[in-house]
């Protein structure tokens, strides 16, 4: 097989998206307790996620913020990574903030220095109203506060509809952009996630709170987001002939994942005496008695074939050195099973997934290798040959 030289910036951006489906996947709380889903049934509405962000945002919240905005800043921080701005303790957090011709979803000020930042809530996926974000900057810019971002929250990658926006509203609509920053739920659930590292042990009620929310939003974002990270990898794959081609390489390689490592541990095996044949590895310990491996789909056996015609005890001390065998690795199931394996042969074995074990190529191996040994060994001290004969 000819191997590529893969593109590492490429691997590594496939991979860390992988992992975040990953973490999705694991997030579901169907058939877990969850305090907001027990208690109420409305939180699927957009209000009901206004009301607890503005419990987690406000630091003026008992027994979660305890007068100190850390979680406010915690999230400032991760839209202006590189800007040293922060919301001081005479913080004030509202939530559907009256203006001329609507409500504010969440509304956070400094009253110290009047600087604003308003939040939209789309997490249910809430219509957006017309020209809403101008409509706000304007009302905000009237009233002579200054503000410094509008995190705009989806489900997933939505962003708000700018193009349609109404012509009158031209003048501004680049500073409106300019200031919006789009949270879909996975990043929030990461600031979450942040929060929660940075509550103290002691405060049970604010940690419970925190992770209790953030697992909801895991789980009502879990489907959607693991297909929008989806749709992010043939994205990245498809974003040129090189990309795409490795992408291809890398399903082929997986397809065949267990051939692959099944013709590397071939490859060993001869060199300690095994003969290959129809997809069987096979090597004579004593007279008639073989240590045999095969791949079977994404299985690996490996066990001791013997003639029918051999007595019981026989059989039955060549089913306790396999047993004996496993008895020092997890990977190898010690559920012992029967095959014939050609014509007045018999094979007892035993069997390795390879996907459900986190083992190199190189580790398989040496325990195959390490397991022939044991049997070879253990068949000479315990089999009499007379017995076979």
């Amino acid at each position: 097989m000819e191997y590529r030289n893969f593109n590492s910036d490429f691997i590594i951006k496939i991979t860390s998206i992988c992992k975040e489906i990953i973490k999705l996947k694991s997030s579901n709380i169907n058939n877990t307790f969850n305090i907001f889903t027990e208690i109420s049934d409305i939180y699927w509405r957009e209000n009901f996620h206004s009301n607890i962000l503005k419990i987690i945002l406000d630091p003026n919240t008992p027994d979660i913020s305890n007068n100190n905005p850390k979680y406010l800043n915690l999230l400032i921080k991760t839209i202006f990574v590189n800007d040293n701005i922060a919301f001081s303790n005479y913080t004030k957090v509202t939530i559907e903030e009256p203006t001329d011709d609507g409500r504010i979803d969440i509304f956070i000020k400094d009253l110290s220095n009047n600087n604003v930042i308003i939040i939209e809530n789309k997490i249910n996926n809430a219509s957006d109203m017309p020209n809403q974000l101008a409509r706000y900057y304007e009302y905000i810019k009237k009233s002579g506060d200054n503000l410094i971002a509008i995190l705009y929250l989806p489900l997933y990658d939505k962003k708000p509809p700018f193009d349609f926006y109404e012509k009158k509203y031209d003048n501004i609509i680049k500073n409106v952009k300019d200031i919006t920053y789009t949270i879909p739920v996975i990043n929030l659930c990461e600031w979450l996630d942040k929060c929660l590292n940075l509550t103290d042990k002691e405060n049970e009620i604010a940690r419970v709170f925190i992770m209790q929310y953030s697992n909801l939003l895991k789980s009502l974002g879990g489907d959607k987001m693991v297909i929008q990270k989806q749709i992010e990898i043939i994205e990245e794959a498809f974003k040129n002939e090189d990309n795409k081609k490795e992408f291809y390489e890398l399903g082929k390689i997986w397809v065949r994942r267990a051939e692959i490592v099944g013709n590397a541990i071939f490859d060993e095996l001869k060199n300690i005496g095994f003969e290959i044949n129809q997809g069987i590895a096979t090597k004579e310990v004593l007279n008639d008695i073989f240590c045999v491996f095969k791949v079977y789909y994404d299985n690996f056996i490996l066990g001791i074939s013997f003639k029918n015609i051999i007595s019981n005890n026989v059989k039955n001390t060549i089913k306790e050195i396999i047993l004996n065998s496993v008895k020092n690795t997890i990977y190898f199931s010690d559920n012992i099973k029967e095959w014939d394996i050609k014509k007045d042969y018999k094979c007892s074995y035993i069997e390795f997934n390879l996907d459900q074990n986190s083992k190199t190529v190189n580790d398989i191996i040496i325990l195959i290798k390490e397991l022939y040994q044991y049997f070879k060994n253990s068949l000479s001290n315990k089999i009499n040959i007379g017995e076979l004969l």
